[in-house]
């Protein structure tokens, strides 16, 4: 599916979080990190959206994705976490704590 930047600042406008996920058909990391950022995303309540690079291409700039596997949260529009294939999902889990504590 084409995404452009203009569907990706539609996407995190709308939701105060939001999750994106960039990945590609031929990286055996992103099929493995896939189900679990997708489960993540459920537990949490965050709307996700990914985004296949290969058929992409033309976000890589605009996005600053340089390689796959890359995860990205929004938090009222803004980027505010944007990690590789080795982040940890506990540091997601720190950062959406400490936006509940802001939030509120």
């Amino acid at each position: 599916m084409k995404i452009t930047p203009e569907d990706i600042r539609h996407f995190t406008s709308e939701h105060a979080l939001a999750l994106i996920y960039f990945k590609g058909a031929q990286c055996s990391v992103c099929r493995q990190l896939g189900p679990e950022i997708a489960a993540f995303a459920k537990r949490h309540k965050i709307p996700l959206l990914e985004v296949d690079m290969p058929s992409n291409t033309e976000l890589a700039a605009s996005e600053m994705v340089l390689s796959v596997p890359v995860i990205k949260l929004y938090f009222d529009g803004r980027e505010v976490f944007k990690e590789g294939a080795y982040f940890r999902f506990s540091q997601l889990e720190q950062l959406l704590e400490k936006i509940k504590n802001f939030s509120s």
